[in-house]
C-alpha cells in the first residue's frame, strides 16, 4: 500500500504533511506505515483514497485502475459491464444486486373469456431467484384487475393440479385456458371460477361438466410495467 501512496504523492506533487492536514491522519501514523510497524485500517484508507480521488482497491493493490471510470473504459464484455453497473448502483444508491434466473414465457392466459391454450415457448423472462415459478404467461383482458393483474402483465405460475379455495389458478377448459380465483365444493360437486371484476359473472361447473376442466397451475406472482 505504501508504495502506491508514494507514487500518488509524487504525481500530485504533495507531501505527507499536506495529506495529514487534509485527512486528519497524524504524520506519525504515516511513519509507522512506512516502517511496517502497523497497517492502515479501512477508514484511513478511504480518507486517503478520497484525497487522491482514487479507489481504495488501487491503494491496496487489488485493482490496477485508479478510478471506476478507468476500469469502465477497459471493459469489453457484457458480463463485466453488468458487474460494474451493479457495483456503481450499490455505491451510489445502496441498491444490492440480486440473483436472477430465466423463466419460460409460454404464451397468454385469459383474464376474461377463455382463450386457446398453447405451450409454444416464445421467450424467457428474467426475475429474481425468490420467484419459484415453472413458467409464466401474459395476462389478456381485464377480469382480474381487482387482484391488480392487468392486461399485459406477466403472471408467474407453479405447476400443480390442486390449489386451495380462493387462490388464483390457471384452469384448462377443453383446449382453452383462463386465470381465475378457484372455489371447489366437493360435497356439491361444484367448481366456481370467480373473476376479480364485477362485470364478469362467475363461471360455474357442476357434476359431469367438471370432466372437461383441469387445474394446471397456481399464480404465485405477477409483474407489471411501471406507468
Amino acid at each position: 500500500m505504501y508504495e502506491k501512496y508514494l507514487e500518488l504523492l509524487e504525481e500530485k506533487n504533495c507531501r505527507n504533511i499536506d495529506v495529514s492536514k487534509a485527512t486528519g491522519i497524524p504524520p506519525s501514523t504515516f511513519s509507522d506505515w512506512k516502517k511496517g510497524k502497523s497497517s492502515p485500517k479501512l477508514d484511513k484508507l478511504k480518507k486517503i483514497a478520497d484525497y487522491f480521488n482514487v479507489q481504495v482497491e488501487y491503494l491496496t493493490g487489488e485493482s490496477e485502475y485508479k478510478t471506476k471510470e478507468e476500469w469502465f473504459s477497459s471493459l469489453d464484455t457484457d458480463e463485466n459491464l453488468n458487474r460494474l453497473k451493479s457495483e456503481l448502483m450499490y455505491e451510489r444508491y445502496g441498491l444490492q444486486p440480486i440473483d436472477i434466473h430465466k423463466i419460460p414465457l409460454l404464451g397468454s392466459v385469459a383474464c376474461g373469456e377463455p382463450i386457446f391454450a398453447s405451450e409454444d415457448r416464445e421467450l424467457y423472462v428474467e426475475v429474481g431467484t425468490d420467484i419459484k415459478a415453472d413458467y409464466c404467461l401474459t395476462a389478456k383482458g381485464d377480469s382480474m384487475i381487482n387482484a391488480r393483474i392487468n392486461d399485459g402483465d406477466i403472471v408467474f405460475i407453479q405447476r400443480t393440479d390442486s390449489i386451495n379455495n380462493g387462490e388464483i389458478g390457471v384452469v384448462l377448459i377443453d383446449n382453452d385456458v383462463t386465470l381465475k380465483r378457484i372455489y371447489y365444493y366437493p360435497n356439491d360437486n361444484k367448481l366456481i371460477l370467480q373473476a376479480e371484476n364485477s362485470k364478469y359473472e362467475p363461471m360455474v361447473y357442476l357434476n359431469n361438466e367438471l370432466d372437461k376442466i383441469r387445474i394446471i397451475g397456481k399464480a404465485i406472482a405477477f409483474q407489471s410495467d411501471i406507468m
